[in-house]
């Protein structure tokens, strides 16, 4: 109504909002943690940033952080983070540089992961599983399936 009063257009903006009372987060199976699994895409290998999409970073991500936090990243700012690569279970990976990190921008996410993509040669058609480990605060990943780019 104050946008009609004044004569301008109305803007929708999004807010983030607290979710630990909206329902319960989604099931975690230890046995199969991956609850968001990606076919790479030639964009999110070249560009070293892995597109996740509104739903998956709220429902599996924003869930288990201070809404400050969020806003931080949601606002455009990139927050370093750590990925764990469980692909060799008996000995998993640990990344944390200045290539690792979130960053929003207009509810699309990245996970910069260059460091992943260049130690497990990772190409586009690739199936990879993450997780955020709520108990260790970091990324948790693992090359699922390689795609036929590695056929050639």
């Amino acid at each position: 109504q104050a946008a009609i009063a004044s004569g301008k257009p109305y803007e929708v903006t999004r807010t983030i909002v607290e979710m630990r009372d909206f329902g319960n987060p989604p099931q975690f199976d230890p046995k199969n943690p991956w609850q968001i699994r990606k076919s790479v895409t030639g964009s999110d290998v070249y560009n070293g940033k892995l597109v996740l999409s509104h739903y998956e970073f709220f429902d599996h991500v924003f869930r288990y952080w201070t809404l400050d936090l969020c806003n931080y990243v949601d606002q455009g700012n990139q927050y370093s983070v750590t990925i764990a690569d469980y692909t060799d279970e008996r000995n998993p990976k640990r990344f944390k540089s200045e290539n690792i990190f979130v960053q929003g921008n207009h509810g699309i996410f990245f996970l910069g992961w260059t460091d992943v993509v260049q130690s497990r040669h990772l190409l586009p058609g690739d199936e990879i599983g993450l997780f955020w480990d709520v108990s260790s605060s970091n990324f948790g990943f693992k090359l699922l399936s390689r795609g036929n780019s590695h056929k050639n």
